[in-house]
């Protein structure tokens, strides 16, 4: 019994160990750095923008949805 789970304690390790070193810690930050230097300067503008919702259910017949949806395809 003790082997049993000697065993799956070590599978479980052994995955879990080599799963991390197929991941490049900085893939994300370089996709990151990448992306935001292609775009232009009013898209990064963008970025830093947008609009305020109280993130309250808005019915859609209601006038501040409309509202929430014009300022959004702005």
């Amino acid at each position: 019994m003790k082997q049993s789970i000697v065993f799956l304690v070590f599978i479980v390790t052994a995955c879990a160990s080599s799963k991390h070193d197929r991941i490049n810690k900085n893939d994300g930050r370089n996709w990151v750095e990448e992306t935001f230097q292609a775009l232009t300067q009013e898209q990064k503008i963008g970025q830093m923008i947008f609009p305020r919702s109280d993130g309250m259910f808005k019915n859609e017949d209601e006038p501040s949805f409309g509202a929430v949806l014009q300022a959004a395809s702005e």
